[in-house]
């Protein structure tokens, strides 16, 4: 039972070291840029700021990609909770 447990544990390490870098990246690329947001919907950028292009609202979130210090940071609309755009610094 015991080496079951350890192998699980094993398993699961290395399957995360793998997993969690695959699924950043592919975050990255799925996600545009504030500058390809804006590109592709000019009409977001206001005088106040930015808005979402689904439902309009300004308010905006940001989420640090590993937590709340990772500089890594992704933008959410406050409302609909659609994915607008990334931080450049990745």
């Amino acid at each position: 039972m015991e080496h079951i447990i350890a192998l699980l544990l094993i398993v699961g390490t290395v399957g995360a070291l793998f997993f969690i870098p695959n699924q950043v990246k592919r975050l990255k690329n799925k996600t545009l840029t504030l500058a390809e947001y804006l590109r592709q919907h000019p009409q977001c950028k206001t005088k106040n700021g930015i808005k979402c292009a689904v439902c309009g609202s300004s308010s905006i979130k940001n989420w640090g990609v590993d937590g709340a210090n990772d500089h890594r940071r992704i933008f959410l609309c406050n409302h609909c909770n659609t994915r607008l755009y990334r931080s450049d610094d990745w």
